[in-house]
C-alpha cells in the first residue's frame, strides 16, 4: 500500500482506489449538513441569527477577518453543496447563468455548448425572464444555440412565490448527504478494473490484486530498478524476468498449479498477454464468477509461495497450493465444490454463459415490474418465492430499509415492492414448489403470464400442480 500515492489511496473503489476519506477533502462535506439545513429552516434561530448579520443572501461568499467560527463552517458548507445543487428558478435573482447549476446537473460554464459569453458573462438568470418571470424568448434564443434555448424554455419559473430554491440533483437513498457531497468531489473517471469488485474476492486476495494492477508489488524487476535486488528473474527459475506480467501469465509455477487443478476438474485459463488476462477476468467475472476467482486465488497462492522460497529457502509444493485455492472458494450452496462446477445448465441457456442460480433468482424478482397492475396494488400483500436461500435472504434484506445493503449501491432497483402493503420473501425447496418448477422449465422456451387460472393459455399440466399441491397443505381436524 506505500508504493501507492495518498491520492490514488482516497479515491472510490470503482474509480481505482481503496476508498480512504481524504481529511482535508472530508471536512466541507462534513459542514454541508449543518449548510443544508440552514437552507431549509429559514424558521431556525441559526438561520435568522445568521441573515440578521451576513444579509439574506446566504450564498454570497462574505469572508472577512470578523466572520464568526459558525459562518465560516456555514460557508465551508455551502461550497461543498454547491457541487450537488440544482436551482429552482423563481424570480432568478440568486442564480448566476454561468456559474451556478440550474438545468440538469451541471453548470453552464463546464458544458462543451455554444453560448454568447458576452452577453451572459457575470449575469443572472433574472436577466432572460419577463417583468411576469416568464422566459423571453428572445433574449434566451439569442444567447443561447437552439437545442439550448430550447431546453430552457422547457424549465418551469416562478416556483416557491418568485422565490429562487436550491434542490439536490442527486438522491440520497442509502447515503447520508455527506457522503454524496465528498463523492462529488473527488469524482473521476471509472476504473478499467471494474470486474475485480465483481468477483468478491477476500479483502487480502482482493488487496494484493489491487497491488497487482497498479504495478505495487516488489516484483524483482520493481526491486532491481530501486537498487534491491542483484537479479530480475523469477526465484522459480523460469529464466525470465520477474515482472506483474509474468506472474500473472507465464510463471512456471503457475501453470504447475493450474495443470493439478485441470486434473481434479478445475480447467484455468492461459494468457500470453497482461491485456489478454484482463480481458479474459473482466469476461469472468460477468459470467463464470467461480472460474475467475479459482485464478485470482492461484496467483495469489503462488505469490506467498514465492514470497516463502525467497525468504526461507523452502515452498510448499504445487498440490498443497492448489487444494489451499480451492479451500478459498465460497460454499454457497450444500452441495461439493466439483458438483457446483459440473452442475448442469437448463437447456434453454447458450453454453457459453454459466448458470448462477442467485442472479436468476433475482432477475425473476425484478421482473415482477413489468406485471405489476394498479389493482395489485389494493392487495393485502405479495409473496416472494424461491428456492435460492441466498437471494431470497438477500432480497429480504434490501427491502428492509434499515438494514446495512442500502449502503451498497450495487443491485438492482426494487423501490417499487415499497408501494405494496406488504411483501413477503420465503425459501421454499424446489420439490415442495413443484408449480413453481413447472413455471420456471417453461419460461427457458417462452415469455408467459397467467393472469387467471380460468385463462386460455394455462396449461392444464399447471392447474393439476396447483391443485396437487393445495391438497398435500389441506389439514383436516377431527
Amino acid at each position: 500500500m506505500h508504493y501507492v500515492g495518498w491520492h490514488d489511496l482516497c479515491l472510490p473503489c470503482d474509480q481505482g482506489g481503496l476508498g480512504f476519506h481524504d481529511l482535508t477533502v472530508w471536512r466541507g462535506p462534513l459542514r454541508a449538513r449543518l449548510a443544508w439545513t440552514v437552507i431549509n429552516e429559514p424558521d431556525s434561530l441559526l438561520h435568522k441569527v445568521v441573515t440578521a448579520k451576513y444579509g439574506a443572501d446566504l450564498w454570497q461568499s462574505v469572508r472577512t477577518s470578523k466572520c464568526s467560527a459558525t459562518w465560516r463552517i456555514i460557508r465551508e458548507g455551502m461550497d461543498a453543496l454547491s457541487a450537488i445543487l440544482r436551482w429552482r428558478i423563481g424570480d432568478g435573482r440568486c442564480v448566476r447563468i454561468l456559474q451556478d447549476c440550474w438545468i440538469l446537473d451541471r453548470k453552464i460554464g463546464e458544458w462543451p455548448t455554444f453560448v454568447n459569453v458576452e452577453e451572459v458573462d457575470n449575469a443572472r438568470v433574472c436577466n432572460l425572464l419577463t417583468d411576469s418571470l416568464e422566459w423571453n424568448e428572445e433574449v434566451v434564443n439569442r444567447c443561447f444555440g437552439p437545442i439550448m434555448a430550447q431546453r430552457i424554455l422547457e424549465i418551469g419559473t416562478n416556483r416557491g412565490e418568485g422565490t429562487d430554491m436550491p434542490e439536490l440533483t442527486k438522491s440520497c437513498f442509502g447515503s447520508s448527504l455527506s457522503a454524496v457531497a465528498y463523492r462529488s468531489k473527488v469524482q473521476g473517471p471509472e476504473c478499467e478494473f471494474g470486474w475485480l469488485h465483481n468477483l468478491k474476492l477476500h479483502p487480502r486476495e482482493k488487496f494484493h490484486w489491487w497491488r497487482l494492477l497498479r504495478n505495487a508489488v516488489p516484483t524483482n524487476v520493481w526491486l532491481h530498478r530501486r537498487g534491491l535486488s542483484s537479479t530480475r528473474l523469477c526465484p522459480w527459475g523460469c529464466d525470465m524476468e520477474e515482472n506483474t506480467e509474468h506472474c500473472i501469465t507465464c510463471c512456471h509455477m503457475l501453470r504447475k498449479v493450474g495443470r493439478i487443478l485441470a486434473k481434479w476438474g478445475f480447467t484455468l485459463p492461459q494468457y500470453d498477454s497482461l491485456a489478454a488476462a484482463m480481458e479474459g477476468l473482466a469476461a469472468m467475472a460477468a459470467s463464470n464468477r467461480v472460474r475467475g476467482l479459482i485464478f485470482c486465488y492461484a496467483v495469489y497462492q503462488v505469490w506467498r509461495a514465492r514470497n516463502d522460497l525467497k525468504h526461507t529457502g523452502t515452498s510448499r509444493p504445487p498440490s498443497v497450493i492448489a487444494a489451499t485455492v480451492l479451500s478459498l472458494l465460497p460454499r454457497t450452496y450444500s452441495m461439493p465444490i466439483l458438483e457446483q462446477w459440473s452442475y448442469p445448465q437448463p437447456s434453454g441457456l447458450f453454453p457459453d454463459h454459466s448458470w448462477d442460480a442467485f442472479q436468476a433468482e433475482v432477475l425473476a424478482a425484478t421482473a415482477i415490474r413489468e406485471v405489476i397492475r394498479e389493482w395489485m396494488y389494493d392487495l393485502d400483500g405479495i409473496v416472494i418465492e424461491g428456492d435460492c436461500s441466498n437471494a431470497i435472504r438477500w432480497l429480504q434484506h434490501l427491502h428492509d430499509r434499515h438494514h446495512k445493503a442500502h449502503y451498497n449501491f450495487e443491485g438492482p432497483d426494487l423501490t417499487f415492492l415499497l408501494n405494496f402493503k406488504q411483501v413477503l420473501f420465503r425459501h421454499t425447496r424446489r420439490e415442495c414448489n413443484r408449480p413453481a418448477n413447472f413455471c420456471a422449465t417453461l419460461a427457458l422456451s417462452e415469455s408467459f403470464v397467467f393472469w387467471d387460472e380460468n385463462a386460455a393459455n394455462v396449461p392444464l399440466t399447471f392447474l393439476s400442480l396447483l391443485r396437487d399441491d393445495s391438497h398435500r397443505f389441506t389439514f383436516t381436524y377431527n
